[in-house]
């Protein structure tokens, strides 16, 4: 996959690519071992640290890409990257 976007405080572009890397492994194992076929969103979250979401957000010439947001402790970002992500 590849990193379009990246939004928020904390966490360097290269270490923001890395996990959204890993959005496709997460994704495969979670269809094949939680029966989740359409997983939308990876969350890491840490109380003290706050959130990182990827999100894909399309696939162009068979590579995926994607946003990832960090976000603070106690703030939302769902509604922002469904409007994104849709």
């Amino acid at each position: 996959g590849l990193l379009v976007a990246a939004a928020g405080e904390g966490g360097s572009m290269d270490d923001l690519a890395a996990l959204a890397a890993l959005f496709d492994e997460v994704m495969i194992r979670a269809q094949a071992h939680l029966g989740m076929p359409a997983v939308d969103e990876v969350t890491v979250s840490d109380p003290r640290v706050g959130r990182v979401v990827i999100r894909p957000v399309g696939e162009t010439m068979g590579t995926r890409m994607f946003l990832a947001t960090t976000v603070p402790p106690g703030k939302s970002w769902r509604r922002v990257t469904n409007q994104l992500c849709t």
